[in-house]
């Protein structure tokens, strides 16, 4: 639904809450006290039948009808069965921002008090009225002094927002963070909203400048496009951070259908908030830590971590805790551990950590923290400090403060013990230091930055399509799969299913397939071979339940000529008959076996949330092991990053680097063929799931064994993948070459960097407002590294990959305007290029539905004005003397608030 009306949630002038009185059990009376007490600025009134005057000291009236014509938020306290004519009276006189509080104290209450969500949600349409619960908590904003809620306390100012799905656990959490002084920007549940969802709520959140971070309380996700849309969204601009309530099969809801192949549905959850670039945390004292420790630190440039300490004991402790989380221990430099030498005893470490020894003073934490800091091997320092009757331990806390006044590198302190540290504690909070009470929180602290950053590097990931081999038949593949289902048939044979993966060039074990009588003969059966019956109970993927142990294979292995392998068929059949006795056969498969040589084998495919979609599967086969507790899952697009992120997550990768002979091989064939089911998936929607045992033979790689798969209607993937339907080519009106133009790629920033650092100063200038020529690697990242449900970005390429141009535009969540902005290199001038971009960006953001383009240009670029001009652009406003905002009207508004949000748009920083 977008973020429409929701200013009227977030920004109110004027509230009316209906159903207050001033009996102690009143909702709505809390409601108007907590509003009083928080000191609200605006205009409160009450509404209640029995015609009160007052309520709480606000004005009451005894009719909707009678409020102010210009309320922005109404809150109801009323029972269920009055909600929908409230609603409807409410959107009669013009209110468009509804709380519905009614079921808010308990999310277990019966249902004769909780309001259906399906009348509401047609109500909210019909009558243009956004409606946030019922069931929830509320609202606050500390800064706006602002207390929409039932809630018993009142919230801190502070610069986090909270959104969570519970109410009452949200009543819990705010009074923790209150006895601990944690104070929030926003803080809101949206319970069991009929119309704002968390989606809006995030996209809202995350275009507030004063919020730094969003902390999310997860039950279910209902829209999964619109959640990962918007987490990803507001993940490169926020700190976002969740939790996930029903972690377990024991605690998830029934209606959680558990995707097959699958041990239970929080391992999707896991994979799609990695994917957003979401921080997930375990506990809601986690949440709290981990927002207190990211929010005071600067971004990390890598992950290696100095511990200095006066004791080797709680050093130790910190060391374990980092190798247990998956961190990276620094490694001194020579140079480094020469210069320490020189200040410490001879007894000293001579590693990191870093012993000082329990006499060292202040003078001696000064010259060892600068000496680490200069090493190039470290990214963060961690001070730890255990008291005892020599050194003050507040000196030593501000030689630490004073250091990092200085110098850039991430530090971390922990001042071990109680009451003899506390006031160091203290100061370290008054500079805003982190700072831990142990070593094993402080390294907690440390990975959550490291996690986030690796999230951080897991978002940018822009997954292309994949590179046609030289046996690619997409059309082919889709031609197998249509004539499955015009059968009406929901699996693929395995003869199909083979084809299927010969389309994508898999490396595939050779296979004959027969037919049930051997009618089909194999013309050359290479013995020793394996005899498997195919019938329709095992073509379906995941067909072995919970353990594959008890599965019945349907194989017959070791068979050395054909006598035995007729005798094979005719047992298989017997046994078929015993065991499945409806099931269709379709014939038989014959492979080859390979003896005495040892494989690791491995289970990938794909299976089907029946929210999120489409996930990519990886783990260890074989039909002995209980391959379902190794599995790990990612989202489709994938690339070899996302790939190898996949694969890492799972016991048996760490199996093959220690068996493996070619482990660089061996990860680069795995990769690929994860890749390619990713393909599979993006070309063809109606693959529901695939299951692959694959074996890695030592000297042929990777191949696969066993294959199987299922249909069902297509369904959207989460995640956008690359939109190659947006690839055309041009002609250059001058040379006569060909010209790409198309989305932007991740791998295009080598590219993208020669773009910009052959730019002349005038060129930079008129992109950036400034002659800036150096950009970072993450900056760069960033331009190629879209996300193209939010963004998008063409590029000009000539016949060489040389980028000509780009051009890009940024749309807010509502779909009302799209900020463009455009360069063209200054050796391509004048070839038309600078027309042809954008004149692609336009038709795009007009098909995807914006309502108005707009840019900001320099009063000088006269080529850019003119090209505006003649595209159709108006001037809107000049701005600080020499910056011009153009606006090219896309698609007519055909809603209020549309025309609302433009007029206000068009009315600010005038």
């Amino acid at each position: 639904m977008g973020t429409r009306w929701l200013e009227r949630f977030f920004e109110p002038q004027k509230i009316a809450v209906i159903g207050a009185s001033e009996k102690t059990t009143s909702m709505g009376g809390a409601v108007i006290q907590n509003l009083k007490s928080a000191g609200f600025k605006g205009s409160v009134y009450a509404v209640n039948i029995r015609r009160y005057k007052t309520v709480h000291g606000v004005p009451c009236v005894s009719k909707i009808g009678r409020l102010p014509k210009d309320i922005d938020l109404a809150i109801i306290c009323t029972p269920a069965p009055t909600i929908e004519k409230i609603i409807k009276q409410l959107g009669k006189i013009g209110i468009h921002a509804v709380i519905i509080l009614t079921g808010g104290i308990s999310r277990k209450r019966a249902e004769q008090f909780r309001p259906s969500k399906n009348p509401l949600r047609q109500l909210s349409r019909e009558y243009d009225v956004r409606i946030m619960g019922p069931d929830c908590l509320g609202l606050l904003i500390p800064d706006l002094k602002l207390n929409a809620s039932y809630s018993h306390i009142q919230a801190l100012p502070g610069k986090v927002a909270y959104l969570g799905q519970s109410g009452t656990l949200a009543s819990a959490l705010l009074d923790w963070a209150h006895g601990r002084g944690i104070g929030f920007s926003h803080f809101l549940t949206i319970g069991d909203s009929a119309d704002v969802a968390m989606p809006d709520a995030i996209d809202y959140l995350s275009s507030q400048r004063q919020v730094k971070a969003i902390m999310l309380h997860l039950e279910q996700v209902h829209d999964a496009k619109a959640f990962v849309r918007a987490v990803r969204n507001a993940s490169r601009s926020k700190l976002v951070l969740a939790i996930k309530s029903g972690r377990f099969p024991q605690s998830q809801s029934p209606v959680d259908l558990i995707p097959a192949g699958l041990r239970h549905r929080d391992m999707v959850y896991e994979a799609i908030l990695l994917r957003a670039g979401v921080l997930r945390v375990d506990s809601t004292e986690e949440l709290f830590e981990s927002v207190e420790s990211l929010t005071r630190m600067k971004p990390l440039k890598g992950e290696r971590l100095a511990i200095v300490a006066n004791g080797i004991g709680g050093a130790i402790l910190a060391v374990d805790r980092l190798v247990h989380e998956g961190g990276q221990l620094a490694t001194l430099s020579t140079s480094t551990i020469e210069k320490l030498s020189e200040i410490l005893p001879p007894y000293w470490s001579q590693s990191n950590p870093v012993d000082i020894t329990p006499e060292a003073g202040p003078k001696v934490y000064k010259k060892v923290l600068e000496l680490v800091e200069q090493d190039p091997n470290v990214d963060a320092i961690l001070v730890l400090f255990s008291p005892n009757s020599v050194v003050n331990p507040v000196d030593v806390a501000n030689v630490v403060i004073n250091h990092i006044k200085f110098h850039q590198k991430n530090l971390l302190t922990s001042w071990m013990g109680g009451e003899s540290v506390e006031r160091s504690r203290h100061v370290f909070d008054d500079a805003g230091i982190p700072t831990y009470d142990t070593p094993d929180r402080a390294i907690k602290a440390f990975m959550h930055m490291v996690r986030h950053q690796r999230n951080q590097e897991l978002l940018r990931e822009t997954p292309a399509t994949m590179l046609v081999g030289p046996n690619h038949d997409v059309k082919q593949a889709k031609e197998i799969i249509h004539n499955a289902m015009h059968q009406q048939r929901e699996y693929l044979t395995a003869e199909e299913i083979y084809r299927v993966l010969q389309c994508y060039d898999f490396k595939v074990v050779e296979t004959q397939f027969l037919n049930e009588n051997f009618s089909r003969p194999a013309p050359k059966v290479k013995f020793p071979a394996a005899l498997k019956i195919i019938h329709e109970r095992y073509c379906h993927p995941f067909a072995y339940g919970d353990n594959p142990r008890d599965r019945w294979r349907g194989v017959v292995t070791g068979i050395q000529d054909l006598e035995e392998l007729n005798l094979a068929a005719k047992e298989l059949r017997s046994q078929i008959r015993k065991r499945f006795d409806h099931s269709q056969v379709h014939g038989f498969s014959v492979q080859p076996m390979r003896s005495g040589e040892v494989t690791i084998q491995f289970s990938m495919g794909v299976t089907r949330d029946e929210t999120f979609g489409p996930l990519i599967i990886f783990g260890g086969g074989g039909a002995t092991a209980n391959i379902m507790a190794d599995r790990a899952v990612s989202f489709p697009p994938l690339n070899d990053v996302l790939a190898h992120q996949l694969m890492s997550r799972t016991h048996i990768y760490r199996v093959l680097q220690e068996r493996s002979r070619h482990v660089d091989r061996d990860i680069a064939q795995l990769s690929q063929m994860l890749i390619k089911l990713s393909q599979m998936v993006v070309d063809m929607p109606n693959l529901k799931g695939v299951e692959l045992n694959v074996i890695l033979h030592p000297v042929e790689g990777a191949k696969v064994l066993g294959m199987a798969a299922n249909l069902g209607r297509p369904h959207e993937l989460c995640i956008r993948p690359y939109p190659s339907n947006l690839v055309e080519t041009i002609t250059n009106k001058v040379s006569g070459e060909s010209i790409e133009l198309r989305p932007i790629r991740g791998e295009d920033e080598p590219a993208l960097k020669a773009f910009h650092d052959e730019l002349s100063a005038e060129s930079l200038r008129y992109r950036f407002f400034t002659s800036r020529r150096n950009f970072r690697h993450r900056e760069l990242a960033q331009f190629a590294q879209i996300d193209y449900q939010q963004e998008m970005a063409f590029v000009a390429m000539d016949k060489d990959d040389q980028m000509l141009g780009v051009v890009r535009t940024w749309t807010d969540a509502d779909q009302i305007q799209s900020e463009f902005s455009v360069m063209v290199s200054d050796a391509a001038q004048g070839l038309g290029i600078g027309r042809a971009l954008m004149d692609k960006m336009i038709d795009y953001c007009r098909e995807q539905g914006a309502v108005e383009m707009m840019g900001m240009v320099l009063s000088d670029n006269g080529p850019m004005l003119r090209l505006a001009d003649k595209l159709g652009f108006k001037v809107l406003r000049r701005l600080h003397g020499d910056t011009v905002e153009i606006i090219l009207p896309l698609n007519n508004p055909t809603q209020e608030w549309q025309r609302q949000r433009l007029a206000r748009l068009h009315s600010q920083k005038k």
